[in-house]
């Protein structure tokens, strides 16, 4: 839908964060979703972050006047050279903001507001367009589906994958 197709902002052309109104905003908030970004699914933090990343460094290049900052409690991309994507972003001038108690309510208008927590003091940010990383979980259908079907499932519930071999690609 054009719903979604906005608010994941995965075309990376300018239109695809264009408002209702036909303005395109100055000013981006990436949030990885709080109740996902915990220590408890470690593999949701990593490619969270590492999609937040990414995304903000999109944006620079299709907005490069915008102001970008990424919202997450802590980022968990360091293997397989993932932490460039950090670094990326830094050099590009994105802000990247450790946050507790993260809250969004739209606003009247073509505006989102943020309120969160960081260093224990509450503060609050207007930004014009806001995306949402959100992380997925395996539901009971595809634990089902996986049984029925005799696919090995890892502990997440997702295909079991073999470890890296350089002669070997295929899945169990």
């Amino acid at each position: 839908s054009e719903l979604a197709r906005r608010s994941l902002a995965t075309n990376f052309v300018k239109e695809s964060v264009q408002l209702p109104s036909g303005r395109i905003p100055r000013d981006f908030a990436i949030v990885v979703t709080p109740h996902f970004n915990n220590s408890q699914t470690e593999y949701e933090n990593y490619n969270l972050c590492v999609s937040a990343a990414y995304r903000g460094v999109k944006l620079k290049e299709i907005l490069p006047e915008s102001e970008v900052s990424i919202f997450l409690k802590d980022y968990r991309g360091f293997g397989k050279r993932h932490y460039r994507w950090y670094k990326k972003a830094l050099d590009a001038g994105i802000h990247i903001e450790r946050v507790e108690d993260l809250k969004i309510d739209p606003n009247k208008g073509e505006h989102v507001s943020l309120h969160y927590e960081k260093s224990e003091k509450s503060q609050n940010r207007s930004v014009g367009f806001a995306v949402l990383v959100t992380g997925q979980k395996s539901s009971q259908n595809i634990k089902d589906l996986t049984r029925i079907c005799g696919v090995k499932a890892d502990e997440n519930g997702f295909c079991h994958v073999r470890e890296f071999s350089s002669c070997e690609t295929d899945i169990d």
